[in-house]
């Protein structure tokens, strides 16, 4: 970090971008704003919206949403449990749109009686499943209907963390707009920088070291579980261009819709 400003390096030489949003009570967010494509286009600002859960938005938190960013689309990837143990606050103007990523998997039970390698074990198969599975496929393509009827309003998109269902519905549409390989990866890790300061709160307030390990898997993003997805997709249909046409079903009218609604 620089004069509180996210440093971006990349294929596209994008520099230094306002990327963070300094919120109360949402963690991990930012915007995709600024983001450049190889073909000098960029994402346009304060559009498209990534963030944690939104159960805890203070009132400053929402005159920002609701005024600067006039987020007008909430797209919620959690599953039903998730949703009802912790609910998002309503956002004055936005239509929510509840559009669960993940089908019932036995991982999701009792995790914090399971080893941190045990866990890191379940996003790999999370991974896999968000690639390949008809449920998860289904989901994606949701997500860029709303993207498309939005038709360049604010969308604003989140899981728990915000940063695996958050982070892989990013790097799609990323990819969709044109942005290389290698910028799309490193908006998925900036995750570790943002959460990465709440690891670092626990290690000052003197958390065990089994805490630590255990949180270490949750808070973090890992090249390992990226690639487990990108492999997938691979293996499947070639790059993420042929999924988001193949599997997804994005048409060459739907990405150029995409671009003007979302680049300049």
């Amino acid at each position: 970090m620089e004069n509180g400003k996210t440093p971006r390096k990349g294929a596209a030489g994008n520099g230094y971008i306002d990327m963070f949003i300094d919120f109360q009570g949402i963690s991990n967010a930012r915007e995709l704003g600024g983001i450049k494509t190889p073909d000098g286009r960029r994402v346009k600002d304060g559009v498209l919206l990534r963030t944690a859960e939104l159960d805890r938005v203070s009132p400053a938190d929402m005159t920002k949403l609701t005024g600067k960013y006039a987020v007008r689309h909430v797209v919620d990837f959690r599953d039903a449990s998730e949703t009802e143990h912790k609910p998002d606050l309503e956002i004055a103007g936005a239509k929510y749109c509840h559009i669960p990523v993940l089908p019932d998997l036995p991982y999701k039970s009792r995790a914090i009686d399971l080893t941190p390698r045990e866990v890191f074990e379940q996003f790999m198969l999370m991974y896999r499943v968000m690639a390949g599975d008809e449920f998860c496929v289904r989901a994606w393509a949701r997500f860029f209907r709303v993207l498309l009827e939005a038709k360049g309003e604010t969308v604003l998109w989140h899981c728990v963390q915000g940063k695996d269902r958050t982070g892989i519905a990013a790097l799609l549409l990323l990819t969709a707009l044109g942005v290389s390989p290698d910028d799309a990866r490193e908006d998925y890790f900036l995750t570790n920088v943002s959460l990465g300061r709440e690891y670092e709160q626990l290690e000052k307030n003197g958390t065990d070291e089994r805490e630590l390990a255990f949180m270490k898997v949750v808070l973090y993003v890992f090249p390992e579980c990226l690639e487990e997805f990108l492999s997938s997709v691979r293996r499947m249909y070639g790059d993420l261009d042929g999924y988001l046409r193949k599997a997804i079903g994005l048409t060459d009218t739907d990405i150029g819709l995409l671009r003007v609604y979302y680049t300049q």
